[in-house]
């Protein structure tokens, strides 16, 4: 380099801070420059000397060395000069550095371009781009006139053009400069230029204002051409308002003025206010005030109503306009949800706009439409970004996290005022108080709570009672913005004895919500004995009795630590250490410090062995400790991966003991517990498996076993032939942070079949395609630690018109990845078109090819997609019919028929792309259906969302056979059928602990649809579906209940008309009295007879009108005491109660029914089983008499119900 520097390159390099994995890594195979301190006579003189070049250039030297030949000392810095002339670098050289070579060496290549053949031309040119001081300043050049083509005229001195080579750019992977070709520019000729000098002068001064690539020169005429970057709008020839975003502001006002005559509002007013906003838009991204048709909203469900409007939520079908820069044009964002304000009281059309105008100050407004029916006026809107202001009030939110306001929480809470009352004026008057008094969204709901809504009561002291509130307490949501309920909480209920009056009474309850402001629910009444009760939070330990450690966990920490110390070592100051690690323990989120038996490892194997430990990968049988929050014990997580570590040439326990406590302080959480190995003896440390088995570093992703930089490593093994694909693919996959990262890759074209084209435009093609080997996912499921691959997943190919080059291609696809509308698999090219081809899972054109052609059924399906959020939720779909193969006929009914089919492809899951191919699923045909009401389709919407529990049956989606036309609800395939044809080949091992176990079933499933405030309308047992065939295979997942209200006829959904299986309806229902969750319990009570006897409830009646009136007078089927026990008797007999009002709840028929298996009740349950076994010949004779007029499929019953009070 110099006389006293060497130029050299660190192999191992410097030090930096990796921030991903939290530590210092080195920069390998570094340049660095080495300074000798030649003439130096003393360390202290050549220390002075790296003091001083520390403070010059404190961030570029490195350290210092020592040449072992001429052990001269070095100081070795950060290489300052270039590695083609040696020249220091005139802009320092940092880690981004504007690579290798210095700006001198830059600029000489760039001189070795064209010339002018003007030498003042030429020298202006080399001026300008010695001036250059960074990689991205725009480089001047001399261009040749014949590298323009498509040359159009824009005005009198300018025209556009595409400069086929294109102007020069940094390509930074590739440290040179290269081109971005066929870029259009813009030639602005000067006219009455005098001479060359004049010209430059202008240039000087346009240079200041536009980018300029450089100067060109038209052959024919002579003329000197200034080539601008092309800024003008191609309808208008001006200068966009957003050159960025290519928009002209003139050209988009033009366009909104020639649409005025394609819309109105009728209403001249409205038309002229609408007309003046459009006209206002002076950005790209201004919001396009329109007039909305009435019929663009769907989902329309009411928010909020009062004196002064109402709101209502409703989905936009086409949605808003908006600038889209890369096709240059406004398109529509579809499917929006917005919000609709009906004002009401207001006179006058000014008032309305002056309401509009008002609104817009707050909320993004797209515009006003009109209710055909009401007619109405509607402001169309939505929340700002920042979502600050509630849209009930239009005021700042009180709390903006929470999006809470508390006036318009005081103001539903007053609203509700009427709907509840303790039949006490000062209660009411002190709990109304109490709600208003409300200030943050946090704060309980002070309430009186109905005594009927605490079950599971049970004694704790003399004036206290723990139980189960039903409901449960109000608490706010903030994703709804609304308050709703948590049901089933344990509170505790205080009992006011000894208290002599109301005013003493509230005075206590006053106290208390001054010391326990926030774990006080409210107050109610025993109606048995009058006494008024406190309701509180349950913070109380079952056990001791004492406030639970964590109420929110129900942990307490006194108990749990009893339950833990039940153990040993065998060694006693091992035992000594561990119980004090458990004690202490205060939160029940902490990992239990324990002794593990050697024998509870299995699957060990060496991962890594140094002087020090040997570590060992392993399976703990049982698992380590985790708190269970529902049951309130400690359970174990079976067959956890973890690390043994073995520590080498310890002397004693102190030692090891020593080494654990050192561990515990760097690595607490990760720690769970000691062993000894039984044949060498050598007590082990067990860690949670935290390192990678190929690099041994900690993995990045330690709950998935993902370590980032081995798995990247053996991603990057394909090329695409082309480098800046190649490099922006490598790019995508090295920002890869997580094992759930979608991993862009180079797909091969012949990796694709069953090509299907779904979608043309100007702009792109869209197929729809199968991927043979399909996409990466990490395989932590099975086990296997690495990535695997999907096979035969169905993409979207999307193919791009009219892209000049690989950088406009490579825009497009990062423009869809910011998007995040869907996953982009890679990029693939096809060999014939050479065309790019971008990879992904687009829906919206994937499910294109599965439009079922009806649009109530299409907007139903998009609504159901729309409700899902839970990773395991099925996702609802239009299924081809040709998708089902092996289609076999099960059942029969009055409405449908029902068949037993494969999916070929299977459901789909919400949060994977995971599908369960080849599923055998029941396809249920529903007869007349070519004019589906949306009555019907209401009720789908009702019942088949997918996360109602495990005793409902799951709905798939729908289906049409395209011979009938009749539409098909794909339903979970039951192997075991029908609870009636399940009976019939499982009676004889069918034991009362059996009986017990499927009503366990029934009542939960039934419990849960209730919970949601739905009546099933046609309970009986055709509708009970079993998964399993026999008895052997019981378990708690074991049956369905089907056809939550999907009884009736499908192209007739009448709320007048009675539809079902005779003996199973509610004697009001037969009536002509609504379908309502007591008639449920009704025909539960007949599943209970079913289920006790074998015998269909009336099968030796014929099911005429005369039986409908024996229902309604109060007979009911007979069963001997002897068949089963008297407790289960009553609860029967209270269900069929000819009063709605005496039969019980869903909750406590579950209740009951848990009871079963109490000591005392058992002992019934023994006896009649006993008698089950001795009488099973003679019961099964009775079980097959049957009347032939006794029908147990769901039909009409109006002509056996008309005129039915007379008769009565």
């Amino acid at each position: 380099m110099n006389e006293d520097s060497l130029s050299a390159i660190w192999m191992d390099g410097p030090l930096y801070w990796e921030i991903w994995n939290k530590k210092y890594i080195r920069l390998s195979d570094f340049k660095v420059g080495l300074k000798y301190s030649y003439s130096i006579q003393s360390i202290d003189e050549f220390l002075n000397n790296v003091k001083q070049s520390l403070i010059v250039n404190n961030n570029m030297i490195f350290g210092i060395s020592q040449d072992p030949n001429t052990k001269d000392y070095i100081i070795v810095f950060q290489d300052k000069y270039c590695k083609f002339c040696s020249e220091k670098y005139i802009i320092p050289r940092k880690w981004n550095k504007w690579y290798e070579s210095c700006k001198s060496c830059k600029v000489k290549d760039l001189t070795n371009l064209i010339s002018s053949g003007s030498e003042k031309i030429d020298n202006f040119i080399q001026v300008k781009q010695l001036k250059i001081i960074n990689k991205r300043d725009n480089i001047l050049e001399w261009i040749p006139y014949n590298q323009f083509t498509d040359i159009n005229e824009m005005n009198e001195d300018s025209l556009s053009a595409i400069w086929m080579d294109g102007p020069l750019y940094w390509e930074t992977s590739n440290k040179k400069y290269t081109r971005t070709s066929n870029v259009g520019v813009v030639l602005k000729y000067l006219h009455n230029i005098q001479s060359i000098d004049e010209f430059l002068n202008k240039v000087k001064f346009l240079i200041n204002i536009n980018i300029i690539y450089g100067i060109s020169r038209n052959p024919n005429t002579m003329d000197y051409i200034i080539v601008f970057q092309d800024v003008y709008c191609k309808k208008c020839n001006e200068l966009y308002s957003s050159n960025y975003h290519r928009w002209c502001r003139n050209c988009s006002i033009d366009c909104l003025k020639e649409n005025f005559t394609n819309w109105t509002s009728r209403n001249e007013k409205i038309d002229n206010y609408i007309q003046n906003m459009q006209l206002k838009i002076s950005d790209y991204n201004d919001k396009i005030f329109e007039w909305i048709p009435y019929n663009q909203f769907i989902n329309i469900k009411e928010l909020n109503k009062d004196d002064f409007f109402t709101l209502y939520s409703v989905k936009w079908k086409n949605g808003p306009l908006y600038w889209d820069a890369w096709n240059k044009k406004c398109v529509r964002r579809s499917d929006i949800e917005i919000v609709l304000k009906y004002p009401h009281n207001l006179q006058i059309i000014d008032e309305f706009l002056n309401e509009v105008k008002k609104h817009s100050i707050n909320f993004e407004v797209f515009g006003i439409s009109q209710n055909p029916d009401t007619g109405k006026y509607i402001i169309a809107f939505q929340e700002k970004i920042d979502k600050k202001y509630c849209i009930k009030c239009s005021k700042v939110y009180t709390n903006v996290d929470k999006k809470w306001c508390k006036q318009c929480s005081i103001n539903y809470l007053r609203k509700n005022f009427t709907n509840w009352t303790s039949e006490n004026e000062k209660i009411d008057n002190f709990i109304q108080e109490k709600q208003i008094e409300i200030n943050y969204s946090w704060n309980n709901v002070f309430e009186w709570i109905p005594y009927n809504q605490f079950t599971n009561i049970k004694e704790t002291n003399e004036d206290s009672l723990s139980a189960t509130w039903i409901d449960g307490p109000l608490y706010w949501e903030t994703w709804n913005k609304e308050y709703i309920r948590r049901s089933d909480i344990e509170v505790i209920l205080k009992y006011s004895h000894n208290i002599q009056h109301i005013d003493e009474f509230l005075s206590k309850v006053e106290q208390s919500l001054i010391i326990k402001n926030n774990m006080i629910y409210g107050i109610s009444q025993d109606p048995n004995t009058n006494y008024y009760i406190i309701i509180i939070q349950d913070i109380h330990c079952e056990k001791c009795d004492k406030d639970y450690t964590n109420i929110s966990y129900k942990w307490c920490k006194t108990c749990q630590i009893k339950d833990l110390l039940n153990w040993t070592s065998g060694n006693e100051k091992i035992d000594h250490f561990i119980q004090e690690k458990q004690i202490e323990i205060n939160d029940p989120s902490e990992i239990v410090f324990e002794w593990i038996p050697y024998n509870q490892f299995n699957n060990i194997k060496e991962v890594n062995k140094d002087k020090f430990s040997t570590v060992y990968s392993a399976k703990w049988i049982d698992g380590p400790l985790f708190w269970e929050i529902r049951n309130k014990k400690y359970l174990r997580g079976s067959d956890k991966e973890l690390a043994l570590k073995y520590l080498h040439n310890l002397q004693n326990i102190e030692e090891f003991l020593n080494k654990v406590k050192q561990s515990l302080i760097i690595n607490n959480s990760m720690i769970y517990g000691v062993s000894q190995d039984p044949n060498t003896k050598d007590y082990l440390i067990v860690f949670q498996d935290v390192n990678c088995e190929k690099c041994n570093e900690k993995y990045t992703n330690m709950s998935y076993k993902w370590c980032k930089s081995c798995q990247i490593k053996g991603l990057l093994n394909w090329i695409s032939r082309n480098e800046k694909i190649d490099n922006f693919i490598q790019k995508m996959q090295m920002e890869i942070n997580d094992p759930f990262d979608v991993i862009i890759e180079w797909i091969p074209y012949n990796q694709f079949n069953d090509f299907k084209e779904v979608s043309e435009n100007k702009f792109s093609t869209v197929y729809s395609a199968k991927w043979i080997d399909g996409p990466l996912y990490w395989g932590i499921i099975w086990n296997n630690k690495k990535y695997i691959r999907e096979s035969n997943k169905e993409v979207a190919l999307k193919c791009p018109h009219n892209l000049q080059n690989i950088d406009e291609f490579l825009s497009k696809v990062k423009q869809l990845l910011i998007n995040k509308n869907e996953k982009i698999y890679g990029i693939s090219q096809n060999p014939i078109t050479r065309g790019y081809i971008i990879v992904s899972n687009d829906v919206h054109y994937m499910t294109k090819s599965r439009i079922s052609g009806n649009e109530k059924i299409d907007n139903l399906i998009q609504e159901m997609k729309s409700k899902i959020n839970e990773s395991h939720d099925i996702i609802f779909d239009w299924i081809p019919y040709s998708q089902f193969c092996n289609i076999k006929e099960i059942d029969k009914g009055g409405f449908a028929t029902v068949y037993a089919a494969v999916w070929k492809d299977g459901p789909s899951y919400y949060d994977s792309d995971k599908k369960q191919a080849n599923k055998k699923v029941a396809l249920k045909c529903l007869h007349n259906s070519l004019n589906i009401t949306n009555e019907f389709l209401n009720e789908i919407k009702k019942y088949s969302v997918n996360n109602y529990g495990s005793n409902i049956l799951r709905i798939y989606g729908l289906s049409q056979n395209p011979n009938t036309k009749e539409y098909i609800m794909v339903l979970e395939y039951a192997e075991g059928g029908n609870f009636n044809n399940w009976m019939s080949k499982n009676y004889r091992n069918f034991s009362w602990l059996s009986k017990i176990n499927t009503l366990y079933n029934i009542s939960n499933g039934l419990k849960e649809i209730h919970q949601k405030k739905i009546v099933h309308r046609d309970l009986h047992t055709g509708n009970i579906l079993f998964f399993i065939n026999d008895i052997s295979m019981f378990d708690c997942n074991m049956l369905s209940i089907s056809d939550m209200g999907l009884c009736g006829e499908v192209d007739n959904i009448d709320k007048m008309k009675i539809y079902g299986v005779m003996p199973y309806v509610a004697p009001e229902v037969l009536r002509g009295k609504p379908y309502t969750q007591a008639a449920d319990i009704y025909s539960f009570g007949m599943i209970m007879y079913f289920t006790a006897t074998g015998r269909q409830p009336f099968a030796n009646f014929p099911h005429d009108k005369f039986l409908v009136l024996g229902i309604c007078n109060g007979i009911r089927p007979e069963i001997d005491e002897l068949e089963a026990p008297k407790y289960y008797i009553d609860l029967m007999k209270k269900c069929w109660d000819p009063n709605p009002e005496n039969r019980p709840n869903s909750f406590e028929i579950y209740e009951s029914v848990l009871q079963f298996q109490n000591n005392e009740i058992e002992e019934q349950f023994k006896e009649v089983e006993e008698y089950r076994k001795a009488n099973l010949l003679s019961n099964e004779n009775n079980q097959s008499a049957t009347h032939p007029q006794a029908v147990y499929i769901s039909r009409s019953l109006n002509s056996f119900t008309d005129c039915l009070d007379c008769r009565i």
